[in-house]
C-alpha cells in the first residue's frame, strides 16, 4: 500500500442497459451493488492505512499540505484575498510543524535513557502547545489585517483565480481529515489527533471560503454589489473567531498534561473498574491509583493494601495479570504496582502530606495469630 497510487474501480456495465421501464429495476440493483462495492473498497483502503506507521502518514500529509499552502499563498496575492491567505498560512504552519512532529514521534516511541529516565512523553504536549501558540499569533495578525481592510473600504477579490483552488482544497481536506480520524482512533496517537483537528479546521476554512466567494459572485449581479468588498475580510474574521475556542481548549488540555495533572475522569474511572475485580477476588483491603497522562503515555502508581502477608511469587502473578488488563485498555502505559500491609509509610514517601490523603489502617497478624 505504501508509495502506490490507489484507484477505486468503477464499473460501467450498468450503462449497457437501456433505461427502459422493464430494465429500470435491474439498473437500480446494478448501481446499488456498484456503490456498495466502491464504499467497501474505500473503507478497506482506510483499514489498511491504519497499519502504516505514524511517520509515513505524517510525511504524506505534510507533502499534500505544503503543496496546497504554496499554491494558496501565491493565489492570495494575485487575487487580493485575505481569506485565502488565512487558509494558506494555516496549511503552511501545519506542514512546518508536521515535519517537526516526525522527530517528536521518534522520541516518544524510543526507550528511556540516562538523561530522560521516564521517557520522552512530555515532548508531545510541549510540542502541541508551541504549535498552538504559533497559530494563535498568526490568527492575531490576520485578525488585525482584516479589521484594517474593512476600515479602509474593503477589497475586490479576483474570484476566477481562486474558485477552482477552493473547491479542490475542500474535497481533498475533507477526505484526508476523515482518513486521519479513523487512523488516529486506531493508533491512539495524540499527534495524529492534532493533525486530524488541523485538517478538519482546514476543511471548514475551505468550505467557508467557498461559500464567501459564491456569495460574492451572486451579489455582484444585484443591487447589493456595494457590500462585496467587505465579504472577504469579514469571513476571515468570522473564521478566526469560530476556530479560537478549539485552539484555546487544545492549549489548556496539553498544558494540564505538561504540568502532570490527572487524566480525564473517564480514564480514571476505567482504571478503577479494571482493578476492582482483583481487589474483590483476592480479598485485599483496598487500593489507590495515582495517574497522569502526557501525550499518548499514561503513567500510574497503584498502591494495593493487603490484609495479610503473602508470597512474592503470588503477588507477582497478580501484578502481571493487572498490568496485562491495563495494557489492553491503554497500550502506551507505564505501570508501577506496589503491594503493602502497613500503608503508614506512604505519606512519608512524598514531599508534602496532603490533608485529604486517606491512610488505611490494616490490622497485621503475626506468626502466632496475635494482632
Amino acid at each position: 500500500m505504501r508509495g502506490r497510487a490507489i484507484f477505486v474501480y468503477r464499473s460501467n456495465n450498468a450503462t449497457m442497459f437501456a433505461v427502459r421501464k422493464k430494465h429500470f429495476p435491474v439498473l437500480c440493483r446494478r448501481v446499488t451493488a456498484q456503490r456498495k462495492f466502491e464504499f467497501s473498497v474505500f473503507f478497506t483502503i482506510l483499514d489498511n492505512m491504519k497499519n502504516i506507521s505514524e511517520l509515513s502518514i505524517l510525511k504524506l500529509v505534510t507533502i499534500i499540505n505544503f503543496v496546497f499552502a504554496a499554491i494558496g499563498i501565491v493565489l492570495s496575492f494575485f487575487s487580493r484575498s485575505s481569506s485565502v491567505l488565512f487558509d494558506a498560512l494555516y496549511s503552511f504552519v501545519s506542514s512546518f510543524f508536521t515535519i517537526i512532529s516526525a522527530r517528536v514521534v521518534k522520541l516518544v516511541t524510543s526507550a528511556e535513557n540516562r538523561d530522560y529516565q521516564f521517557g520522552y512523553g512530555s515532548f508531545e504536549p510541549f510540542f502541541i502547545i508551541i504549535r498552538t501558540m504559533v497559530i494563535l499569533v498568526i490568527y492575531a495578525f490576520l485578525l488585525a489585517n482584516s479589521i484594517s481592510i474593512i476600515r479602509h473600504g474593503g477589497n475586490n477579490v479576483d474570484i476566477s483565480l481562486v474558485m477552482v483552488y477552493t473547491i479542490v482544497s475542500l474535497i481533498i481536506c475533507f477526505v484526508i481529515s476523515m482518513a486521519l480520524r479513523r487512523i488516529a482512533r486506531k493508533q491512539k496517537s495524540p499527534l495524529l489527533v492534532a493533525e486530524y483537528r488541523s485538517w478538519i479546521n482546514d476543511t471548514l476554512l475551505s468550505l467557508s471560503v467557498f461559500v464567501a466567494f459564491s456569495l460574492i459572485v451572486v451579489l455582484r449581479r444585484t443591487s447589493l454589489n456595494f457590500i462585496t468588498p467587505y465579504i472577504d475580510p469579514a469571513i476571515t474574521i468570522l473564521l478566526i473567531l469560530f476556530m479560537l475556542p478549539t485552539l484555546i481548549s487544545q492549549f489548556f488540555t496539553n498544558l494540564r498534561e505538561l504540568l502532570v495533572a490527572a487524566p480525564s475522569p473517564e480514564i480514571q474511572d476505567k482504571l478503577d473498574h479494571i482493578i476492582e475485580p482483583y481487589i474483590e477476588k483476592y480479598d485485599f483491603a483496598g487500593f489507590q491509583v495515582y495517574s497522569t497522562k502526557r501525550g499518548r503515555n499514561l503513567y500510574m502508581v497503584i498502591h494495593i493494601y493487603m490484609k495479610t502477608d503473602s508470597t512474592v511469587r503470588r503477588l507477582d502473578k497478580i501484578r502481571k495479570a493487572i498490568i496485562k488488563d491495563i495494557k489492553k485498555f491503554w497500550h502506551f502505559s507505564d505501570i508501577d504496582i506496589i503491594f503493602t500491609i502497613d500503608p503508614s509509610w506512604i505519606p512519608l514517601s512524598v514531599p508534602v502530606i496532603p490533608a485529604e490523603t486517606p491512610v488505611i489502617a490494616v490490622e497485621i497478624a503475626d506468626e502466632n495469630g496475635d494482632k
